[in-house]
């Protein structure tokens, strides 16, 4: 495939971002991620930068995005009542938009609350 200069120094920078962020990546990777932009946005143009802006969200595998604790309830008042400064609440209120770690996190932070307050004064 021909490239222009411009065109390589492109897709060599949008590859070095990706490296920094995931340094076990392989050509496999890639192309998982790649399809899954495609999926997600048929309409967008995938260009290595569009790819690289896009990265972090196509990070979960299929078979790991199934998976996800139950939403509890009140999750994101509790934890902006209790935690202010907590950075998931970008997220909105959808609790699927959270990775599983970040609802585990969440989970774990809610049962610290839940012990405190059935604890004697």
């Amino acid at each position: 495939m021909q490239m222009t200069q411009t065109a390589a120094r492109a897709c060599a920078v949008a590859l070095a971002e990706i490296r920094r962020v995931t340094p076990e990546l392989d050509a496999a990777e890639i192309t998982r991620r790649a399809q899954a932009y495609r999926q997600a946005h048929p309409t967008w143009t995938l260009t290595p930068n569009a790819l690289s802006k896009y990265w972090g969200n196509f990070a979960q595998r299929p078979e790991e995005a199934r998976q996800s604790f139950a939403t509890p309830t009140r999750w994101k008042q509790r934890m902006l009542s209790d935690y202010p400064n907590w950075v998931g609440h970008e997220s909105g209120d959808d609790w699927t938009r959270l990775t599983l770690g970040e609802q585990k996190q969440v989970v774990q932070a809610l049962e610290q609350l839940d012990a405190k307050a059935k604890l004697p004064p």
